[in-house]
C-alpha cells in the first residue's frame, strides 16, 4: 500500500527523523512520500533543514507566514500524494525498526490509528526542562491498552495515522488559532462521526522538552482554548466527561482557598523538583480567571 509521511515543522532540525523515516520507507516495496511543511521556521533553522530536498521522496516546504497547528497539519493532508497518511510532529524520534509498518499492517478504512508517544526515562539534567518531562512521562505516556479505555478523549497529534478520505471527514479546526486542545475537538468530531479510533502501541518519543516559563505559557493557552470550547452546547457533555480540568473546575471549591497556594504552586512548578498535582491546581486557577 503506497503512503504519505506528513510532518509540520517548526523551529526543529529534523534530519536524524528524516533519514530514519527514508531508512524505514525504502525497504518496503510500496510508493512513498515524505513531506515536511515548516510552519514559517527561523531563517536559519530552515536552511539547514532545506537540505533533505536532496533525499529522494523527501519534499521540504517552507511557508512564508505561520498558519498555525491546525491549519499546517490541513494543508499537508491536502498535500498527501497517497491515499494512506502517517501524520506525526516533527520533534519526535522513532523508536522502533519497524514503525511504517505497524500503521501499514494495521491500516483499516474508515478508521483513525493512533499510536501514542512516550519520554526519555533519565531526568533531565537541566531542572528547566524537568516539569515538561514529568508531565509527559506521568499524564502523556500511556499504553494502547490505557488509551483504548477512552479511545476519543487519547486522542494526540502527535503520532497517527488514517486514510486520505478518513481525515477529510473531520480535519482540524482551524478557528482554534493559538496552542492547544485541537486535539480534543479533533476527537471530539470522531467521535459524533462514529469514526472509530483505533490505539497502537507504534510509539514516537517525544524529545521536543520545553523550559518550564514556555511550557507554562502554552499550558495557559490550551486552558483559554478549552474554556472557549466549553462555551460550544455540543461539546459541553462530553469535555465535561472527558477533560479532567472541567470536571475539577465544578468542584465547590472558594476562590480564595484556591488562591490559598498560588505562591505555593508558582515556586514548585520553577523548582528542579515539580509536583504534577501543582500544575494542576494552576490551571484550575486559569480556568477561573475572569478575563476570558
Amino acid at each position: 500500500m503506497d503512503f504519505s509521511i506528513l510532518i509540520p515543522v517548526y523551529n526543529q532540525s529534523i534530519e536524524r527523523l528524516c533519514n530514519t523515516l527514508h531508512e524505514q520507507a525504502s525497504r518496503l516495496s510500496a510508493k512513498h512520500q515524505i513531506l515536511f511543511i515548516d510552519d514559517c521556521s527561523d531563517l536559519s533553522i530552515s536552511y539547514l533543514n532545506r537540505k533533505v530536498n536532496r533525499i529522494a521522496n523527501v519534499e521540504y516546504e517552507v511557508l512564508s507566514e505561520n498558519i498555525g497547528r491546525a491549519a499546517i497539519r490541513n494543508k499537508l493532508v491536502e498535500m498527501a500524494k497517497y491515499e494512506f497518511c502517517i501524520i506525526m510532529d516533527g520533534d519526535v524520534s522513532i523508536v522502533s525498526d519497524d514503525y511504517i509498518e505497524q500503521y501499514l499492517n494495521g491500516a483499516m478504512d474508515d478508521t483513525i490509528l493512533v499510536g501514542g508517544h512516550i519520554y526519555q526515562e533519565k531526568t533531565p539534567e537541566n531542572k528547566e526542562y524537568i516539569l515538561h518531562w514529568k508531565y509527559g512521562l506521568t499524564t502523556e505516556s500511556k499504553t494502547a491498552k490505557e488509551r483504548q479505555t477512552k479511545p476519543y478523549a487519547s486522542f494526540m497529534t502527535s503520532n497517527f495515522a488514517c486514510f486520505k478520505s478518513t481525515f477529510e471527514q473531520i480535519k482540524f479546526d482551524e478557528s482554534l488559532k493559538q496552542y492547544g486542545h485541537e486535539d480534543t475537538l479533533f476527537g471530539l468530531q470522531a467521535e459524533a462521526k462514529n469514526i472509530p479510533i483505533v490505539h497502537m502501541d507504534n510509539p514516537v518519543r517525544h524529545d521536543g522538552l520545553e523550559k518550564t516559563s514556555e511550557f507554562l505559557r502554552k499550558q495557559k493557552l490550551a486552558v483559554q482554548n478549552l474554556k472557549r470550547l466549553y462555551k460550544i452546547p455540543m461539546f459541553r457533555a462530553k469535555l465535561k466527561k472527558h477533560v479532567s480540568l472541567i470536571s475539577a473546575s465544578h468542584w465547590p471549591l472558594p476562590e480564595f482557598f484556591l488562591q490559598l497556594f498560588a505562591n505555593y504552586v508558582s515556586k514548585n512548578l520553577s523548582s528542579g523538583e515539580p509536583k504534577i498535582w501543582c500544575l494542576q491546581w494552576q490551571k484550575l486557577l486559569w480556568w477561573n480567571e475572569k478575563n476570558e
